[in-house]
């Protein structure tokens, strides 16, 4: 498959005043109640929604073995599943605080990264609800329930890298973060994203970017990926190598209807080996980490076109 149709270009649908209006309802009601209504939705957006579900529906069967009823009803299930992360993160949006409950795996190993200054990088993928990773560190959470407690009382620059999206989505991004000093970056096809991702880099700061789509950059390395083969783009990673920097992989799984469990994983690499190898082994640990997490929640694979070679 060209590498030019993982570019993903989709949005958060709904536009601007559907998006509004979201906003605005999930300010009196408890997102949950809009569960139900959505699981009549989800058919009806399945249906008109070809391309995607048909995208979603191949991945069960090819990279799964699912057949017949079994792969369409885990289809459903995603769909279902991701439209309940859309409406926690629009919650967030909303105002409600205090509304999650949180687990968190392997927060004392990444903490050890933040010893010797270096700057990190935060690789995440859409796999879960990776957009509400970075509103986590907003909520009324105990120390030991914040993913981000430690990392921010180093005052360290932080940083999140976004592709493009509605302006609704855009501007409350900004406000959520903004007030606890994680500012946004934005993806663009020139690449003068970098720029920033480095400088900030090299100062010591925390950088978060979903590394499994293709933005600009069209180089990659070819991995072994859930009974196939996938292009994975190298861009972050070679910055990392460049910068020599820590890397930590992040997940963010909705596991019931309020909690989501939150796994850190460290992509480490050989400290001698050359600049290309140490970029292959990034890749490689950071694509063996998303296979763990699927396998844990398959349902949770959010990337709606065609993904393998």
């Amino acid at each position: 498959m060209r590498k030019q149709e993982r570019q993903w270009t989709g949005v958060t649908k709904g536009g601007t005043l559907g998006q509004w209006m979201l906003i605005r309802m999930l300010s009196i009601v408890n997102p949950t109640l809009l569960y139900f209504p959505l699981a009549l939705i989800v058919p009806f957006y399945m249906l008109f929604n070809k391309k995607e579900y048909g995208a979603i529906y191949e991945y069960f069967r090819t990279q799964w073995g699912y057949f017949g009823w079994k792969a369409f009803s885990k289809t459903y299930q995603n769909h279902f599943i991701f439209g309940q992360c859309m409406l926690d993160k629009f919650a967030v949006y909303a105002g409600k605080k205090n509304f999650f409950n949180v687990k968190i795996t392997g927060k004392e190993e990444a903490e050890k990264m933040l010893h010797d200054g270096r700057g990190i990088v935060v690789t995440t993928s859409h796999v879960g609800n990776f957009e509400l990773l970075g509103y986590l560190s907003q909520l009324d959470l105990p120390a030991d329930k914040n993913p981000f407690s430690t990392f921010q009382a180093q005052n360290r620059d932080f940083h999140i890298m976004f592709g493009q999206e509605t302006e609704t989505i855009l501007s409350n991004r900004v406000r959520s973060l903004s007030d606890h000093g994680i500012s946004t970056v934005h993806a663009s096809d020139n690449m003068t994203h970098l720029f920033a991702i480095r400088e900030s880099l090299l100062n010591g700061g925390i950088v978060d970017v979903t590394c499994d789509r293709f933005t600009g950059s069209d180089k990659s390395i070819t991995c072994d990926f859930l009974n196939g083969r996938a292009d994975f783009p190298t861009s972050t990673f070679a910055l990392a190598a460049h910068c020599n920097t820590h890397v930590l992989s992040v997940f963010c799984m909705k596991e019931s209807r309020n909690c989501y469990h939150i796994y850190f994983k460290i992509i480490d690499a050989d400290e001698v080996i050359q600049s290309n190898e140490k970029i292959n082994c990034y890749v490689k640990s950071y694509v063996r980490g998303i296979e763990e997490m699927l396998g844990k929640y398959p349902e949770q694979w959010f990337n709606f076109y065609k993904f393998w070679k």
